[in-house]
């Protein structure tokens, strides 16, 4: 970004400046000190938002609890990937923000329809959004899985 600011001041012929935000924190970064906070507990990956998941998990306990022993996937980072990313399907919720489909197939199977309920709730959609999401998500998941082996192999 620095580059293309510094070819369009030359372009225009502009004055040139100190940098305004060389230092500005960029939404969920991990360049400042997060005090109190065990990253470690909250997925780090979450950076500066990290204070939003606990305070989701603070207020509505049962979003601290992961969807599979497999995968760090949990209510909370749902809830947060629905209202403050504008996740609207299970697909971007489970591979895109997650990334749980990339990293085991078969757990995210195993808990789709339970992400899928609770975004169902979040977004104030009827049970046949929810189950459409399911079958959607099936379609694209089932290439993630490993062939399967006949007896004949």
């Amino acid at each position: 970004a620095e580059d293309c600011v510094d070819q369009a001041i030359a372009a225009a012929s502009l004055g040139v400046r100190a940098c305004q935000t060389m230092d500005l924190a960029l939404h969920g970064s991990v360049h400042r000190n997060i005090s109190g906070m065990d990253l470690l507990n909250v997925d780090s990956a979450y950076g500066t938002d990290a204070e939003k998941i606990v305070e989701l998990e603070t207020r509505e306990p049962h979003l601290a609890t992961r969807f599979h022993s497999e995968l760090p996937l949990r209510g909370s980072h749902v809830v947060f990937a629905v209202q403050r990313e504008m996740a609207r399907t299970l697909e971007d919720v489970l591979a895109r923000r997650s990334r749980s489909l990339f990293l085991n197939a078969r757990a995210t199977l195993t808990m789709a329809p339970a992400v899928a309920t609770l975004m169902r709730k979040c977004l104030n959609k009827d049970d046949s959004w929810e189950l459409q999401q399911l079958e959607l998500f099936h379609a694209v998941a089932d290439h993630f899985l490993p062939p399967t082996i006949s007896s004949n192999d």
